[in-house]
């Protein structure tokens, strides 16, 4: 049965796949089956599932493979002809049937005819998964024996777990600042919809200290405002690097340097024309787009893409 539709990566079609699962009792041999739909793809012979195992047919397997070096070959298949609709699409896996038919003349021959024994209708938004539209997601059956024609059958992967955390670092001049508010706060946030996990900022002045206070969340949300759009993002323990307290930014739209953010508090010292360095971000993308740290009142803005994880 199709049990996972990889539709739309950020990473462009070349990464499509769609996971097969075989929730027989007994082995099954696939050579003569079929994909049919938005894509084609005939199972040549060789390809054999045992109770309860997968195979990945993909649209480019050597890419596949090259990125998921955990994967076998023997569960890899394709390529297939055409590709997944982003915007929605059909699958159908079709078994092969052979027939026997006899002619006037008492002659008896056979062909094969091809029955349908599963199919996928996907869309866009309604009870559809967000995450797996470009969002770094695929589409995975939330149990074998659901209907895989109902949406809500179905719902996006979890990536929290596959990511690496990553640094990132920026210095440069305050120099767009305004001295009627004064430098005192770190506007974080996403460009987009999205998820990711932020730990240990730290906002350095040449030869200075952290002027971030609770940089590394361990004191709970101290410091820190969550607010419009990007209330959802929770502070606790186990989100941070090495399993410390950190951020889990959740942002149902981009951020700005009002209330659709979360804002970090400064101490005071920074001024206009100040160099200062922010250092490390440690953020482990779950299926965010990028994430974007602005001072109040001056440049700059940091743009950080977050790379989607799959498999």
């Amino acid at each position: 049965m199709i049990n996972e539709l990889f539709d739309n990566p950020p990473g462009g079609d070349a990464d499509e796949f769609i996971e097969l699962h075989h929730r027989g009792a007994t082995p099954l041999d696939l050579a003569g089956w079929q994909l049919r739909g938005g894509i084609q793809f005939d199972f040549p012979q060789g390809y054999r599932l045992e109770p309860g195992q997968q195979i990945v047919v993909a649209k480019d397997p050597s890419r596949l493979r090259l990125n998921h070096l955990s994967l076998s070959p023997s569960t890899v298949a394709g390529p297939y002809a055409g590709q997944l609709g982003n915007g929605g699409d059909v699958v159908r896996l079709l078994r092969p049937l052979p027939l026997l038919s006899t002619n006037q003349l008492g002659t008896i021959g056979s062909e094969t005819t091809h029955v349908q024994v599963g199919e996928v209708r996907y869309f866009d938004g309604g009870a559809w998964g967000k995450w797996s539209d470009g969002g770094g997601s695929s589409l995975e059956l939330i149990d074998p024996e659901s209907d895989p024609s109902l949406a809500s059958s179905w719902a996006d992967s979890d990536e929290s777990t596959k990511a690496d955390w990553s640094t990132v670092q920026w210095t440069g001049p305050l120099d767009l600042g305004d001295s009627a508010y004064g430098l005192n706060r770190l506007f974080l946030g996403l460009l987009n919809n999205g998820e990711c996990q932020v730990d240990d900022i730290e906002v350095i002045r040449t030869g200075g200290t952290n002027f971030l206070q609770n940089p590394s969340f361990e004191n709970g949300n101290t410091g820190w405002t969550l607010g419009g759009n990007h209330l959802g993002s929770t502070l606790g323990a186990g989100v941070g690097r090495n399993g410390s307290r950190g951020l889990h930014l959740r942002a149902q739209g981009g951020l700005d340097t009002g209330v659709n953010s979360i804002r970090g508090t400064l101490a005071s010292g920074l001024a206009n024309g100040n160099t200062v360095t922010l250092e490390p971000l440690s953020a482990g993308s779950l299926v965010g787009r990028n994430s974007s740290f602005v001072f109040e009142g001056i440049t700059p803005i940091i743009p950080r893409p977050f790379p989607s994880q799959e498999i």
